[in-house]
């Protein structure tokens, strides 16, 4: 069966990798400024759980079933790392600025 990721909105690139039952069975570089979703063809029996990782930070948990070949998101991890990645340079310079004093 196959199974479509949908990717989360960044410029970043990332490596996604894809675990069934804790095995990693793929590694794929993704820019996800130009890819809103990832497919992956998965083999498998019964009902498996199937976990993605962005640079090797969990993004989400499926549960796929073999049998009726359908995946629901059984749970979806705190991505904010991703666009906060991005504004440290920013967030940097703001904390090392003193407030001048008033008078």
């Amino acid at each position: 069966m196959t199974l479509k990721i949908g990717l989360p909105e960044s410029n970043q690139d990332v490596t996604l990798e894809v675990f069934l039952d804790d095995v990693s069975i793929k590694a794929a570089s993704v820019s996800l400024a130009s890819q809103r979703s990832y497919s992956i063809k998965l083999t498998g029996s019964g009902t498996q759980k199937v976990t993605v990782t962005l640079n090797g930070r969990k993004y989400r948990d499926y549960k796929v079933n073999f049998k009726t070949e359908k995946s629901s998101v059984s749970k979806e991890y705190d991505i904010s790392w991703l666009t906060e990645a991005s504004s440290e340079t920013s967030s940097e310079a703001e904390s090392n600025t003193e407030p001048k004093p008033e008078g």
